[in-house]
């Protein structure tokens, strides 16, 4: 486990992130049947022209839905966030000067920046792949919850978790999953901007790189880990937000800020956009959106890890940033966010649409 050719034991985190999946209610149920695809990707290439007709984005999206297992979707889902959690490894691999710490290859005789050099790859594959894991039933698409993916737009959904999730709910299946398509499909587009989908990776690099090593708050967390018997170390890191708490610096507000603007708005107007065309398409568009609405809040544990080791806000609150400009100048205007990185809202805007508005020239 403490053999790894990079400062993150990848290999570590995918077995501890099969496992986890695998232990869900139903098993890991690897790839969803043909049926639930076809249909999925028909409701798909739907949503698809009614989202591309409202924001002018989505166009050269792939066409056909991919629809995977758990595992899949935590192994696809680990390999997106590789740069981030890349980054993660080499800040807690660092000596507490940002110099990085050299092994004593005896951790019996290792001090603490030697001890955290060698376990950091280990340590942090079990975390992201504990974290991811434990996601895997608990999520129904790739962009449920935002996160800072290097991967290229695709539309993506759990096939076992739709099918669930429908059941569970007795939710009308068709409606349902057109709403999960359009919500899918609008996020896709959004990203399927690579300005967008850079910003979101830099401004993850960024809150990652942020971390710095306090030895003696990684030393009085680790409180009585004895190197020579590992089983001690599972007590030591038994609560993974606490044990990053020990890590974290004030330095890093500013660049969680950062990326929670990103994703705000990012999840505004995707919410905006559900809301204009599934209202007038979903028959039960009130009910299925609270339905998806309290399974956000019920993942609980796993939403505050997310945010605690990547920084981002797993469930954000409805803002009204999009609303308010299209209240103001038709939706169309909202557009001009997509056209280029100048025109992102700062946090001020973002909060007072009229601000923004005003920067790129469309009269209130």
């Amino acid at each position: 486990m403490f053999r790894s050719e990079g400062p993150l034991n990848f290999d570590v985190a995918k077995q501890v992130a099969a496992w986890v999946a695998a232990q869900a209610e139903g098993g890991p149920a690897a790839v969803a049947d043909q049926e639930l695809t076809a249909a999925l990707t028909d409701l798909t290439r739907t949503a698809q022209l009614h989202v591309t007709e409202m924001s002018g984005l989505g166009a050269d999206l792939p066409p056909t839905a991919q629809v995977l297992g758990r595992v899949e979707w935590a192994h696809a889902t680990l390999e997106g966030l590789r740069p981030v959690l890349t980054v993660l490894a080499e800040r807690m691999a660092a000596g507490p000067e940002g110099t990085e710490a050299e092994p004593t290859g005896d951790l019996a005789g290792a001090d603490i920046g030697g001890l955290i050099t060698a376990m950091a790859p280990m340590l942090l594959g079990v975390q992201a792949g504990f974290m991811i894991g434990h996601l895997s039933p608990l999520t129904l698409s790739r962009y449920e919850m935002p996160m800072p993916l290097d991967v290229e737009p695709a539309v993506v959904f759990v096939g076992p978790n739709v099918t669930a999730f429908e059941e569970d709910w007795s939710l009308p299946r068709d409606e349902f999953r057109f709403y999960l398509a359009l919500t899918e499909v609008a996020h896709a587009a959004v990203q399927s901007a690579p300005w967008v989908r850079r910003q979101l990776v830099d401004r993850g690099l960024a809150f990652a790189s942020a971390f710095e090593v306090d030895p003696n708050a990684v030393q009085a967390q680790l409180g009585d880990f004895d190197p020579m018997d590992p089983s001690t170390f599972q007590s030591a890191v038994a609560d993974p937000v606490e044990f990053l708490g020990a890590i974290r610096t004030p330095r890093q507000q500013a660049a969680m800020a950062e990326l929670q603007l990103t994703t705000a708005v990012v999840e505004d107007y995707a919410d905006f956009v559900v809301e204009r065309v599934g209202r007038r398409l979903i028959t039960e568009f009130d009910r299925i959106r609270e339905a998806c609405h309290r399974h956000r809040v019920e993942r609980g544990e796993a939403a505050r890890f997310l945010e605690a080791l990547l920084g981002v806000q797993a469930d954000p609150e409805p803002h009204g940033f999009c609303e308010g400009v299209a209240e103001r100048e038709g939706p169309d205007a909202l557009r001009r966010l997509w056209e280029d990185e100048r025109f992102f809202p700062t946090r001020a805007e973002f909060e007072a649409p009229g601000l923004w508005l005003a920067r790129i020239d469309l009269p209130e």
